[in-house]
C-alpha cells in the first residue's frame, strides 16, 4: 500500500489523518516540524506528502523547498486553514512551485481520501 508522510505541527490534526488514513489501508508516518520532516522524507520516500503551511521555526514553503533540493519527487498536498494572508500566498507559492494542490482546513475525509488516490 502506498506511504503518505503528514507533516503538521498540530498533535490533534496530525492523529486525525493518521487514523483517516490508516483506517484506508495507506501506510502513514508523521513529523511535527521541519527538521523531522526532511529527515522522515528522505528516509521513507513517501508516494504522497501532505503538508501544512503554517508552521513555527520552519513553515511548510521552507519544508517544500528543502524537499525539492533533496530531489524528492512526491506529489505534495499542502494543507492550510487560511484563504487568504502570508500563509495563503506561501500556499500559493508552493502550487505554483509543483505541489500538487491545496486542501483547505477544516476538509472532509472523503476530500482527503480522493486527492490522495488522485495524487498517486
Amino acid at each position: 500500500m502506498a506511504k503518505i508522510l503528514v507533516i503538521d505541527d498540530d498533535q490533534d490534526m496530525v492523529e486525525s489523518i493518521v487514523s483517516i488514513l490508516k483506517d484506508e489501508g495507506y501506510n502513514v508516518g508523521y513529523a511535527l516540524n521541519g527538521s523531522e520532516a526532511i529527515k522522515k522524507a528522505k528516509q521513507q520516500q513517501p508516494d504522497v506528502i501532505l503538508l501544512d503551511i503554517a508552521m513555527p521555526n520552519m513553515d511548510g514553503y521552507e519544508i517544500f523547498q528543502s524537499l525539492k533540493k533533496e530531489g524528492l519527487q512526491s506529489p505534495v498536498v499542502i494543507i492550510t486553514a487560511r484563504q487568504n494572508g502570508a500563509m495563503n500566498e506561501k500556499a500559493t507559492l508552493c502550487l505554483d512551485e509543483g505541489a500538487y494542490t491545496i486542501l483547505y482546513k477544516p476538509f472532509d475525509p472523503d476530500c482527503l481520501i480522493s486527492l490522495i488516490q488522485k495524487a498517486l
